[in-house]
C-alpha cells in the first residue's frame, strides 16, 4: 500500500498548479489581494506576459499590463462575484472599474481537456454607441495555434452583471483567448482540467496495479493455508 501511495503522489505532483479533488486547476487571483490598515488592496501585476504562480497560466492582453483588484459592492442585489472583496483580473489597474473590450490570451502550462472562466461585465446603454448588445467569446487552441473550438455568450445588455463560459474540448488545448466585444469586462476563476503527461499516466496505472497486488497475494496465502489444513 505504501508503494501504491507513493506512485499516486508522484502522479499528482507532476500535474501543474493546485488541483482540486476533481483534478481542476483554477486561477482565483485571491493571492494578489492584501489587507492592511487602509483596507483591502489589489496588485498591479506589471507588463505582460505575467504568470500566475498558483495555476501556472501565463496571461497577456493587448493593453500591455494586468492588475487585480477586490470587489466589495454595497448593493445587496449585485451578483456574487461583486461581494466579499472578491479578487478579479483587470487590465492594467488595481482600482475598481471595468475596461472596455478587455480581452486576454492565456498560455497553459500543460495540455487541457476543458476550460472555464467567470466574466464580470457592464453594458452602458446611454454611453454605448456601438450597438444594442455585446458578447464575449472563449476560444481554445492546440499546441500549433490551430483553433480547436470556441463558444460565445448570449447577447449581453445589462449593467454590472456576471456570467460564465466553459466547455470540454474534443482534443487537448494549449492556449486560449477571451475576447470581449462592445462590453466593459473583468475576469475571474479561470479554470482548466490538465491532461496528464505520459509519465503521470504511467504512475497512475502503476499505483492502481500496486493497490490490487496485496489483495491477490493475501488471497494466495489464504488458499495455501486452507490446503495445508485440509491435508
Amino acid at each position: 500500500m505504501l508503494r501504491s501511495g507513493i506512485a499516486v503522489i508522484l502522479a499528482l505532483s507532476s500535474l501543474p498548479g493546485q488541483c482540486d479533488v476533481n483534478g481542476v486547476v483554477t486561477a482565483t487571483f485571491e493571492n494578489y489581494v492584501f489587507h492592511d490598515s487602509s483596507g483591502y488592496t489589489g496588485t498591479w501585476l506589471g507588463r505582460v506576459p505575467v504568470t500566475d504562480p498558483l495555476s501556472g497560466i501565463t496571461l497577456s492582453c493587448p493593453g500591455g499590463s494586468l492588475g487585480v483588484f477586490p470587489y466589495n459592492s454595497s448593493d445587496p442585489t449585485a451578483p456574487s462575484l461583486y461581494h466579499g472583496f472578491n479578487a478579479v483580473l483587470s487590465e492594467g489597474s488595481t482600482f475598481l472599474g471595468w475596461t472596455y473590450d478587455f480581452s486576454i490570451r492565456g498560455l497553459l502550462p500543460t495540455k487541457a481537456s476543458s476550460l472555464g472562466i467567470d466574466i464580470l461585465y457592464d453594458y452602458e446603454r446611454i454611453d454605448n454607441t456601438y450597438g444594442p448588445t455585446g458578447f464575449v467569446t472563449l476560444s481554445g487552441f492546440d499546441a500549433n495555434g490551430n483553433l480547436v473550438a470556441s463558444i460565445s455568450t448570449l447577447p449581453l445588455n445589462q449593467e454590472a452583471q456576471q456570467t460564465h463560459l466553459g466547455f470540454a474540448f474534443a482534443s487537448p488545448i494549449s492556449s486560449f483567448t477571451v475576447v470581449a466585444n462592445n462590453l466593459f469586462t473583468d475576469y475571474d476563476n479561470i479554470s482548466y482540467s490538465p491532461v496528464p503527461e505520459p509519465q503521470a499516466a504511467m504512475f497512475l496505472i502503476l499505483g492502481a496495479a500496486l493497490i490490487a497486488l496485496p489483495r491477490r497475494t493475501g488471497r494466495a496465502k489464504r488458499n495455501h493455508c486452507d490446503t495445508t489444513a485440509s491435508s
